[in-house]
């Protein structure tokens, strides 16, 4: 038996790259900046445009081929890395959620 709601459909989600949505939105830019991690055990604190940065080398280090230095992981391979907590794991877990970023 197929039940409907009584409320209306939501609306579509427009097609849209999460990278963007979570780091290139227009109003990011007017932002300060502030810290995006702090590592309780160390104190050290990543800023937002330093994470940012790193997401993107990390990326392009993943995504670019061998022949230019890169580990040429495919958007469709799955990868894991084992770590402590650390802003380094952080990262990776960032850029797992932004696959579409590649």
């Amino acid at each position: 038996m197929y039940i409907r709601s009584s409320f209306p459909d939501p609306p579509q989600l427009p097609d849209a790259n999460a990278y963007h949505i979570l780091f290139g939105r227009p109003v990011q830019s007017s932002w300060t900046d502030f810290p995006a991690h702090i590592d309780g055990a160390t104190g050290e604190r990543v800023m937002q445009s330093e994470l940012v940065s790193r997401i993107e080398a990390l990326s392009t280090g993943l995504a670019s081929p061998l022949s230019q230095g890169g580990l040429g992981v495919a958007p469709t391979e799955l990868i894991g890395i084992v770590g402590e907590n650390s802003s380094v794991c952080m990262l990776v877990a960032y850029l797992s959620e932004i696959r579409t970023f590649w």
